[in-house]
């Protein structure tokens, strides 16, 4: 009899062991789904990247120069595009530059049109990309038409994230506001010949005359 309780107590000990090992099992299966589905319902994070002018403002001649960067300092980025407006009555581009770019390679080249008021970028970084803050693009050269202030904006603009699925991480955009200081053009004083008026002479004596025959009674 103490025998068969003995082995009762020892099936009973394996059959709860095997009990609580199945629902451990269980649990942590359902710790990992849920860990999983959790993970899945987390919004994508990704790192922030910006465009903008330099200078972004301030009081300018009659010609000036403004230079794109792009800021990533979190992720590394490979390539970015954009479309610059700015008011064609005002600004006239004059040309475009790419030396100290980050660039290896164009899409296309930059360009300009001075009718439609635009100009259009759009380069690639080669491996392992560009990090950080200052990462000069392109150089823009403007004549000023017309006496005021002028605004320079992006229309559209894209980063990409160098992480093999080209993310788009641009999470901020500058614009560009400046002030036209025009030299005013002053018409040279008009020069005026001095003349010295005549010399009066004086009125002519009268002739004398005098006759032998008819002498002067005085």
């Amino acid at each position: 009899m103490e025998n068969f309780e003995k082995k009762t107590l020892i099936v009973n000990r394996e059959t709860d062991a095997k009990r609580y090992a199945k629902q451990t099992q269980k649990f942590r299966v359902g710790l990992a789904l849920l860990f999983g589905v959790s993970l899945a319902l987390l919004p994508f994070v990704a790192a922030a990247a910006t465009l903008y002018f330099t200078p972004s403002s301030g009081t300018v001649g009659q010609t000036f120069s403004i230079a794109v960067y792009v800021s990533s300092a979190e992720q590394a980025m490979n390539a970015a595009s954009g479309i610059i407006s700015f008011p064609p009555e005002k600004l006239e581009v004059t040309s475009l530059s790419k030396s100290g770019s980050i660039f290896n390679l164009w899409v296309q080249e930059p360009l300009f049109s001075n009718a439609a008021g635009t100009i259009n970028f759009e380069g690639i970084v080669l491996n392992p990309g560009f990090i950080g803050s200052v990462g000069k693009i392109i150089t823009v050269n403007f004549r000023v038409k017309s006496t005021g202030s002028a605004y320079l904006s992006f229309s559209s603009a894209s980063v990409l994230a160098n992480d093999g699925r080209g993310t788009n991480i641009l999470t901020g955009i500058g614009s560009g506001n400046y002030f036209f200081q025009t030299t005013a053009i002053i018409a040279p004083a008009e020069e005026i010949e001095e003349t010295a008026p005549p010399v009066a002479l004086g009125i002519p004596l009268a002739p004398k005359v005098s006759s032998p025959t008819h002498p002067d009674p005085e």
